[in-house]
């Protein structure tokens, strides 16, 4: 085998190409230089390069698509790629792969190379690199429930992308010294699969067993349960790609007409790859809040700003929902209120003032337009913005008829008495609601009343019942 060899593990997300490029590493494969940081979604590490992601990103992106992009429009679909942009595409390839390599087997890993196979592949041979490929296989069912954990995606754009990333790994590699490998074969029994390896591909490989064990933790295999949620029925090419692909990962052959005939079906199949796509883009547009190609892997200080604003945003979002609750409660309160007060106007409130009021004659001697008797004020707040003023009484005794005199600062209202009659007087007032109701009663006399009264002495006394009648 020549040194200058590099391993391709090519495979669907979270179908545990991590784990298998970790422990071709820790068998003596070299690993590039920049490797992202381990983060929640993948605490043991991802063991990908973060410019080789980057690199694939970018290229994607530039070309409609991204590494959750369900459809094959940029393998064999309408998207075009320029010849130029394929070669610099490559060239950049090149460079990342001899300046990565250094005197052994590079193992090179990331999801997004399945899509990119061809570009990669070339990039490799122009670079004479003795190219193997190594492919992992994980049931369904755990990679959609690991895929529903980190990004929220659903079983059915999972279903998509397994079988997109698998179908492309396999018929990119045919051509190539391969090997399939059972992620939960790997973590039962990983010597067995490394001597698997090492027979299929002409590798050397001088496992550590002791920093294996440690590494291969039960831990890593979190998703196991394979259910399938009853709402979301399974893609009929699903189940015969992985047991085809776990056959193949116990050394019996794969039939490529099989293969054939359910890619020729999955790539013409439209309506999956058009109700997929609007979840993948919804989920792009979420990796792109984290500002990178390489989101979410390595942003951890991204990660908690994120989660910090998502905490603010909601307490934000509880505040403002807990004043309009207490607007709500308020405006509920007002129109009570109107309803009662509308109610009362509708049915004329009656505010009583006291009463019997007595006036008293005073002596003032004889004055050109008539003397005035004592006079009596009262104030009342009412609610209504107009306001009937209701005067019933009487004038004790007998004789000379008076003349009552009412004012309520703005107006002023007479009205005759006969003494020893009852007398009915009533005037309405428009004013604000908040200002009070004055009322000024006096007792006169005519002038002839007044001529023949002069000097005397008697006092004579009105008695009043003074009531208030509020309206709308």
């Amino acid at each position: 085998m020549s040194d200058k060899a590099i391993v391709f593990v090519l495979g669907m997300s979270r179908a545990g190409t991590s784990a298998l490029t970790r422990v071709l590493s820790l068998c003596g494969l070299t690993l590039p230089t920049d490797l992202v940081e381990p983060n929640y979604a993948n605490p043991a590490g991802f063991w990908e390069s973060a410019d080789a992601i980057q690199m694939n990103e970018v290229f994607l992106r530039s070309h409609g698509s991204s590494w959750c992009d369900p459809t094959l429009r940029l393998q064999y679909g309408e998207t075009h790629v320029e010849v130029g942009s394929a070669q610099s595409f490559i060239s950049e390839i090149q460079q990342f792969l001899e300046s990565s390599w250094v005197d052994k087997p590079l193992v090179v890993k990331d999801p997004r190379i399945a899509s990119l196979a061809k570009f990669w592949i070339e990039a490799a041979k122009r670079s004479e690199f003795e190219i193997k490929v190594i492919i992992p296989n994980r049931h369904p069912y755990e990679v959609a429930a690991s895929l529903a954990t980190r990004d929220g995606a659903s079983a059915d754009l999972s279903d998509v992308l397994w079988l997109k990333a698998n179908f492309l790994a396999e018929r990119a590699s045919r051509a190539l010294p391969r090997i399939f490998v059972n992620y939960a074969d790997l973590l039962s029994d990983w010597r067995t699969q490394v001597k698997r390896i090492e027979a299929a591909l002409g590798l050397d490989l001088g496992a550590n067993d002791d920093t294996i064990d440690a590494f291969l933790d039960p831990g890593l295999h979190r998703h196991r349960e394979i259910q399938r949620p009853q709402q979301a029925p399974m893609l009929p090419w699903v189940l015969p790609v992985y047991e085809a692909f776990s056959a193949a990962a116990r050394d019996l052959p794969l039939n490529l007409s099989e293969m054939d005939a359910a890619f020729d079906a999955f790539s013409m199949n439209d309506g999956i790859f058009s109700a997929a796509t609007i979840e993948a883009n919804r989920i792009t547009k979420t990796w792109g809040l984290f500002g990178g190609a390489q989101a979410p892997v390595g942003n951890e200080e991204r990660l908690e700003s994120l989660a910090e604003l998502v905490e603010t945003l909601t307490e934000e979002r509880n505040r403002v929902m807990a004043e309009y609750s207490r607007q709500e409660a308020e405006s509920n309160r007002i129109a009570d209120v109107v309803a009662q007060r509308l109610l009362q106007w509708s049915a004329a409130t009656i505010v009583p003032v006291t009463g019997p009021v007595v006036l008293e004659r005073a002596t003032r001697g004889f004055e050109p337009d008539g003397w005035m008797l004592k006079s009596a004020s009262f104030t009342c707040k009412a609610l209504s913005r107009v306001v009937r003023i209701s005067i019933e009484g009487w004038l004790p005794g007998e004789g000379h008829s008076n003349v009552l005199v009412i004012r309520n600062g703005i107006e002023t209202m007479r009205a005759s008495l006969v003494p020893g009659q009852p007398f009915s007087v009533s005037m309405t007032v428009a004013r604000e609601v908040s200002d009070p109701i004055t009322l000024e009663l006096s007792l006169e006399h005519s002038y002839s009343a007044i001529q023949q009264m002069q000097g005397s002495q008697d006092d004579r006394e009105l008695g009043c019942i003074i009531q208030l009648i509020t309206f709308a």
